[in-house]
């Protein structure tokens, strides 16, 4: 019995080691893949500009989470546990809730820069249309959904605007010095 007994704690501590191993070689994976990002340019915004450029920044930086659990979502892993789905849950939800507060901070402009902002092509229209989309949440149960892309290429298309805002905010001068 004490012979069972000890074999079903090893076998338990060797699968939480492998779980460990794997969950660090997807963290050294992603620290391999994303390379070094420059410093944002900002000196010629004004301070809740500047403000809305780095909200942007560490949104899009943010996102790169749920953006890798959805794909592994995707793929087929029989080692996934309960656990497992429900922490990709809770980061869908909490990067919902970043998008929206961003949403929110460009909201908070005064209407005089977001009309500067909008003429010059910079605005979350495209963000906030996407969210619409979802719903305003990014949930497991529409990971895949007929007639449209994947949860993982969603999430994509909306770090790649956040790019563009991120980018065209940089170097936006207009009436800024």
């Amino acid at each position: 019995m004490i012979e069972f007994v000890l074999g079903v704690v090893a076998v338990i501590g060797g699968y939480g080691i492998f779980r460990l191993y794997r969950s660090l070689a997807a963290a050294q994976r992603y620290l391999e893949e994303s390379g070094q990002e420059p410093p944002l340019q900002l000196e010629h915004l004004p301070a809740d500009v500047a403000r809305v450029a780095q909200d942007t920044r560490s949104l899009r930086l943010s996102l790169e989470g749920p953006l890798r659990q959805a794909e592994d979502l995707l793929r087929v892993d029989l080692m996934r546990t309960q656990d497992d789905v429900e922490s990709a849950a809770q980061v869908f939800m909490d990067a919902s809730r970043e998008v929206a507060e961003w949403l929110y901070t460009f909201d908070r402009l005064p209407e005089a820069k977001r009309r500067e902002l909008r003429d010059a092509g910079i605005g979350p229209e495209r963000i906030r249309a996407a969210m619409e989309a979802e719903n305003w949440a990014f949930e497991l149960s529409n990971l895949r959904v007929k007639g449209r892309q994947t949860m993982d290429l969603r999430i994509r298309n909306i770090v790649e605007e956040l790019t563009r805002v991120e980018a065209a905010l940089q170097t936006h001068s207009r009436g800024y010095r």
